[in-house]
């Protein structure tokens, strides 16, 4: 009995420590004669003067005549459309991303507290599309204001994440 406490133990911890990559279509909805397709977010950076991270997915709007991707950072860190994405490429390349909009939602938190969240949005062509997705990405960094936040990656997390969002928007077009 006590090998197989021990087992279970094991497994618990083993399960509760590794990383996730349960993808998910957040929404899907029609609007204006557009289809829009919002994957999850996972963190990419957090910034040296905030104890929230700036998140990262790949997103959807088309119909017929138009489709296109765009990624889409996300968070409680002030983002705005003079917010600058930079992808480092593991070729030694970096991929300079302009934001084209960006967005302010408030939502409550309880009764009491506010809390502000911010989303920039940066359209990617089909050549930038396919770099991402097939091109392994070692750095991120983030301007805002006159700072820039960097990180490195090790592994290609956020290139792996970012093709998981692929999979599933297109799953989801796949479907009708």
């Amino acid at each position: 009995m006590k090998k197989l406490t021990r087992i279970i133990l094991v497994l618990i911890i083993l399960l509760s420590s590794t990383r996730c990559f349960a993808q998910r279509v957040e929404y899907d909805f029609n609007k204006d004669g557009l289809r829009y397709i919002f994957t999850a977010t996972t963190a990419v950076l957090t910034p040296s003067n905030s104890h929230f991270p700036i998140s990262i997915s790949l997103d959807y709007y088309g119909n017929e005549n138009v489709k296109q991707y765009y990624l889409r950072l996300y968070g409680r860190y002030e983002l705005t459309k003079d917010t600058k994405l930079a992808l480092t490429l593991a070729d030694g390349t970096q991929m300079q991303l302009e934001a084209y909009a960006s967005n302010i939602y408030h939502d409550r938190l309880g009764l009491i507290k506010m809390k502000t969240i911010y989303d920039a949005l940066y359209i990617i062509s089909n050549e930038q599309l396919s770099n991402i997705l097939n091109t392994t990405i070692v750095g991120v960094k983030i301007k805002t204001g006159d700072d820039w936040h960097c990180k490195t990656f090790k592994r290609n997390i956020i290139g792996k994440w970012l093709m998981l969002n692929y999979r599933e928007i297109n799953k989801r077009l796949n479907k009708g």
